[in-house]
């Protein structure tokens, strides 16, 4: 005997589905040698002018973070 599915339960996967499609995720990736200050307030300015604009979305603007330098080998920083 299989067990009905709630129908709550149907409609809070589709919402969480919905809500991942609504995202835009945008990163901004250091060129060689970046500091923290190479995007200056261009990432946050675009997250507002999208999510002004585009009604409906949810903007997120991430900065990766530098990469160090150490030998001639790039490491990643343990942060992500």
């Amino acid at each position: 005997m299989t067990t009905p599915v709630p129908t709550h339960d149907i409609q809070d996967a589709l919402a969480v589905t919905k809500a991942i499609q609504d995202l835009v995720l945008i990163i901004f990736v250091h060129g060689f040698k970046g500091t923290n200050s190479t995007f200056d307030e261009f990432p946050s300015r675009l997250e507002h002018i999208l999510t002004e604009s585009v009604p409906g979305i949810k903007v997120e603007c991430i900065i990766f973070p530098a990469y160090e330098v150490c030998q001639g080998t790039f490491y990643a920083p343990h942060k992500y």
